[in-house]
């Protein structure tokens, strides 16, 4: 079949050139050859299959340039990150720390201090790249540096279940809830949980799809084990301990 060949990327884009106020949206026109991923029937999968996805950072690079503002921008920072193990992943018991790659200054204020080997956890990484691209707009960044522990706080996510980056950035009149699964785009901050209450944050990267077309999970960026720190990786939605409970997940998109 053509699909386990070549498959259609869509994603809903702004296109450059609409009139003052109006959002002509289309499907993008990349295509991508995908790679399969074989998900095991464990705790990850209620079922063994083959699913289809892209290689995460050629897809960023072909799609970037089609992206609206601010998510231009924080793909083109998720880019400049090493893959390589640099910056491995940390979530230590007992251990207090802030989970960012470095110290992160912003307006003058440190916002985030860098554990001394460098390594991350994934709300850490993601909120520094969030503050990175604060860090370009002056008026954010003064917005957001007269309460960074508020700020952070709404980040990490105060339960289990709280949906991070919503939080933060709407209590901050910068973001909005992306309710429509359809128009999520990369560069998109997602938190997701899973069924067994252990959760992830992400920056959404491409919908992960069966050989039918059909959504059944989603590549993101962030860091995990099982990318050694940094990289790209793929969960799908289901019923089993390791899968994302659909109902705890939320895609949040920046808007200053």
């Amino acid at each position: 079949m053509a699909i386990f060949q070549r498959l259609s990327i869509g994603a809903l884009l702004v296109v450059a050139g609409a009139g003052a106020g109006v959002r002509a949206e289309t499907t993008s026109a990349l295509q991508l050859t995908p790679h399969p991923v074989v998900l095991r029937q464990d705790d990850n999968s209620t079922r063994t299959q083959s699913v289809y996805t892209t290689d995460g950072a050629a897809f960023l690079q072909a799609a970037v340039g089609q992206l609206p503002e601010p998510n231009k921008s924080i793909v083109r920072l998720m880019l400049d990150y090493p893959r390589n193990g640099e910056h491995s992943y940390w979530w230590p018991k007992g251990v207090s720390y802030d989970g960012s790659t470095t110290d992160v200054i912003v307006n003058g204020v440190t916002m985030m201090k860098g554990e001394p080997g460098g390594r991350t956890f994934c709300c850490g990484l993601t909120l520094e790249v969030y503050y990175r691209y604060a860090a370009l707009k002056p008026a954010l960044a003064a917005k957001l540096a007269a309460d960074p522990a508020r700020f952070k706080k709404d980040w990490f996510c105060h339960n289990i279940n709280s949906p991070g980056p919503l939080d933060a950035l709407v209590a901050a009149g910068a973001g909005k809830h992306i309710t429509d699964l359809d128009k999520a785009l990369p560069g998109d901050f997602v938190q997701l949980w899973r069924n067994d209450k252990s959760g992830h944050s992400v920056i959404f990267v491409n919908w992960l799809k069966d050989a039918t077309g059909k959504r059944i999970g989603l590549q993101y960026w962030s860091t995990q084990i099982s990318t050694n720190g940094i990289g790209f990786a793929s969960e799908s939605f289901g019923t089993a301990k390791k899968q994302i409970n659909p109902n705890h997940f939320s895609i949040t998109r920046p808007t200053i």
